[in-house]
C-alpha cells in the first residue's frame, strides 16, 4: 500500500514539475521572434506548399517550407497570401513574388496574432499581388496526406452544400480552409469556432462513442482498446500531427487507458 501510494506521489510531482517548466519555457519564447530586413519592394520566394490556410473570394493564404530568397533561408513556415488562380495544394513547390512582414507588425489591440502565428510555426509574412508560379510537385509523406485530406474535402463538399460540407470537414479532421467568411464570424462572436477544430474534447468523446459502439457489437473489451489506440494514431497522422493534434490524440488516449484500468 505505501508503495503504491509512494508511486502515485512521484507520478503527481513529475507532473507539477513538468508544468512548471513548460509555463516557464514558454513565457521565455513566445515573444521571440524572427527580424527580418523589410521594404516596400518585393522578393520573390521559392518554396514547398506544407498547408492550404484559407480562401477568401479572389484570394487564397498557403504556408510554405523550406522557403528561400536568394542567399535568406526562412527556418520555419512562411505565411502567403496571394491570388486564387492557380488553386494551390499541398506538396506544390511554388515561386511567388510578394512583400515580406514580420510576424510582430502582426500585433493588435483584439488579438495577439502575432503569437498565434509563431505557435501554427510561421516565422515571416509575405503579401503578393499575383498568383504563384508551380514549378513541381514534392512528393513525401506530409503531401500525401495533405492530398487525402483535400480529397476527402472535395469528396464531402460534392456531397453537401456549404457551410455543411466545411463545418463537416472541420468536425471531421479540422479542415475549414472552404468555409465562409461569414460562417466563421459567426463561430468567433460566439465564441465556438474550436468545435471545428480538432481538440481534446471532441476526440475524447468520439472516441468515448466508438468504444461503447465496439463493444455493443460484441468485441471484446481489449480487442476494442487496441483497434481504438491505432484508428487514433491513423487519426494524428492524417491530419498532420500538429501540436493540437497531438495534444488531442493524447487526451483520447487517456480515456482510452482510463477504460482499461
Amino acid at each position: 500500500m505505501k508503495q503504491k501510494f509512494a508511486a502515485y506521489r512521484f507520478l503527481q510531482i513529475a507532473c507539477v514539475v513538468f508544468l512548471v517548466v513548460t509555463a516557464v519555457w514558454q513565457l521565455r519564447v513566445r515573444d521571440q521572434w524572427f527580424n527580418y530586413a523589410t521594404t516596400d519592394s518585393s522578393i520573390v520566394i521559392e518554396g514547398t506548399v506544407a498547408k492550404r490556410v484559407s480562401e477568401n473570394g479572389w484570394w487564397q493564404t498557403v504556408n510554405l517550407k523550406n522557403a528561400h530568397a536568394l542567399d535568406t533561408v526562412f527556418p520555419k513556415n512562411v505565411r502567403v497570401r496571394l491570388l486564387g488562380i492557380p488553386i494551390l495544394n499541398t506538396g506544390d513547390q511554388v515561386r511567388v513574388e510578394c512583400v515580406l512582414k514580420n510576424v510582430k507588425d502582426a500585433i493588435s489591440s483584439d488579438f495577439r496574432f502575432d503569437r498565434w502565428l509563431m505557435k501554427e510555426g510561421v516565422s515571416v509574412m509575405c503579401d503578393a499581388e499575383s498568383g504563384a508560379i508551380v514549378t513541381g510537385k514534392k512528393w513525401d509523406i506530409q503531401t500525401r496526406l495533405g492530398s487525402l485530406r483535400e480529397y476527402l474535402s472535395l469528396t464531402i463538399s460534392q456531397t453537401l452544400p456549404e457551410p455543411h460540407a466545411s463545418l463537416l470537414s472541420g468536425l471531421l479532421y479540422g479542415d475549414i480552409v472552404g468555409m465562409p467568411n461569414e460562417v466563421k464570424q459567426w463561430f468567433q462572436r460566439t465564441g465556438t469556432l474550436h468545435l471545428v477544430a480538432v481538440s481534446g474534447s471532441n476526440v475524447a468523446l468520439v472516441t468515448e462513442a466508438m468504444f461503447v459502439v465496439l463493444i455493443a457489437i460484441g468485441l471484446r473489451r481489449r480487442f476494442a482498446f487496441w483497434v481504438l489506440l491505432l484508428a487514433l494514431m491513423s487519426f494524428v497522422i492524417l491530419t498532420g500531427a500538429e501540436a493540437s493534434v497531438v495534444r488531442a490524440g493524447f487526451m483520447g488516449a487517456l480515456i482510452l487507458c482510463a477504460k482499461q484500468i
